[in-house]
């Protein structure tokens, strides 16, 4: 039988089950871990508040994701501090989600025996807004988006902002390539820079009604069957 141990800072003892025998063994835990400071970029003063994660480098999936939170995280203090334990060895990738400055993420960590220091600068980034209308020039409501930020992570923004708007809060630098979609409307991409020249526009065509018959082998309709339609090269 093997054993797999996942420590976390917190953990409650448990006893083992009816019948169950009890075995003993020094386990040696991860010694490693990250601490640091997270600082404004600009001015270099320390971030409070600011949520970081660490991860393998090169790991798959969204960061801040169930498995970001087993390897260890937290918030960083009102001098900007963190500090995340029991890390095994390896090379890891910070990812940080300050309160009112871009996210952010540092790579190339090496972490071994002991603690390792790391400084994070953080940008103020951009408040961006996408002006949404229609073939008339009129606003159109309950807008949605989806787009990747520079730093590989996909958003989606729902339509719960303003009418005829999509509104982006600290965005990093970089570029931009936002799927915008209303409805009653044919989606559009706006591409843009961040910081931006202009503000961004995204104009939605009146589109057009796509019918869908569903059957199976033999011919026969099929009831309640789950139909999406993407645009080619869609996210």
């Amino acid at each position: 039988m093997s054993l797999q141990i996942l420590p976390r800072t917190t953990s409650r003892p448990r006893s083992p089950g009816v019948g169950a025998a009890e075995v003993w063994r020094d386990l040696a835990l991860p010694a490693g871990g990250i601490e640091g400071t997270v600082v404004d970029a600009e001015t270099g003063e320390p971030v409070g508040g600011a949520t970081v994660w660490a991860r393998p480098e090169g790991a798959a999936g969204p960061a801040g994701a169930e498995g970001d939170r087993e390897l260890g995280g937290g918030e960083t203090d009102d001098e900007g501090r963190f500090t995340i334990r029991h890390l095994a060895p390896g090379r890891f990738s910070l990812r940080i989600v300050p309160r009112a400055h871009a996210d952010a993420r540092v790579d190339g960590i090496d972490v071994g025996r002991g603690m390792t220091g790391v400084k994070a600068p953080v940008e103020r980034g951009t408040d961006i807004r996408i002006e949404v209308v229609d073939g008339a020039g009129r606003p159109v409501p309950a807008v949605r988006a989806v787009f990747r930020d520079p730093l590989g992570d996909e958003t989606f923004l729902g339509p719960d902002g303003p009418p005829g708007a999509i509104e982006i809060r600290y965005a990093p630098a970089g570029s931009y390539d936002v799927l915008v979609a209303g409805r009653g409307h044919a989606p559009a991409r706006v591409r843009f820079a961040v910081p931006p020249r202009a503000e961004p526009r995204a104009a939605l065509g009146a589109g057009g009604t796509l019918v869908v018959a569903v059957a199976d082998a033999a011919g026969r309709p099929v009831a309640r069957a789950e139909i999406s339609a993407l645009d080619e090269g869609a996210y």
